[in-house]
């Protein structure tokens, strides 16, 4: 059907991209961040194993929408070195952009090396295992002392598929919510990918500040 709810029988155009959930970029380019809250309003993390971003347009190319309770299947790919650890079945979610996170929409069952998913509208839908959280922070200063503001800071799982991705603040602060009891690794880099600081880090089972960490460098 069209936005407007009136039906529509001619063909439709389906576009679909795959978002690599190796890809250490990935928090720049999907909505929001891997995280959602469960039943009763705590919050998980979510470990992820493959998502897509789904349009559907008729011929002029308008936007479509399925009719209500209507489900297509999507085959979301799981790239290699995912594979031996991806459950038979996985639960699927889907970003909301009014309520700005992921929801719960279903599961997913494995085939070969791919996931059979029943979506029931366009946009992005997301392979993910929840896991339990802390909030890790720290504070990034320069060589010369001064804050590393706007600094790139990810933090990645070492052991499930989970990616933290976001920015320092005016004081060089960042705070983030990422697995509890998992090994880390966080890694922060320059407006041009250069890398500043590396290091593994955690697992820790409660929430953590690294404190101030200071880098080789003046920005």
């Amino acid at each position: 059907r069209r936005a407007d709810g009136s039906l529509y029988t001619g063909e439709a155009e389906v576009f679909a991209r795959w978002l690599d959930p190796t890809n250490p970029e990935l928090g720049g380019i999907m909505p929001g961040a891997l995280t959602d809250r469960d039943e009763e309003g705590r919050e998980r993390v979510l470990a992820t194993y493959g998502m897509v971003a789904l349009e559907l347009k008729d011929a002029a190319g308008n936007d479509l929408e399925l009719k209500t309770d209507v489900f297509v299947e999507a085959e979301i790919p799981i790239p290699a070195e995912l594979l031996a650890t991806a459950p038979l079945e996985i639960p699927l979610w889907y970003f909301d952009l009014e309520e700005e996170r992921w929801l719960l929409k279903g599961a997913c069952q494995k085939s070969g090396s791919s996931y059979v998913c029943k979506v029931g509208s366009g946009g992005y839908w997301n392979c993910d295992v929840p896991l339990e959280p802390i909030c890790l922070s720290g504070t990034f200063f320069q060589s010369d002392s001064t804050p590393a503001l706007y600094t790139k800071v990810i933090v990645e799982d070492l052991t499930d598929n989970f990616i933290y991705w976001g920015y320092t603040d005016l004081n060089g602060f960042f705070c983030g919510s990422v697995p509890k009891g998992a090994p880390l690794k966080i890694t922060v880099k320059d407006l041009c990918n250069n890398i500043l600081y590396e290091a593994n880090i955690g697992p820790y089972a409660t929430d953590f500040d690294l404190g101030d960490i200071y880098l080789n460098i003046t920005l």
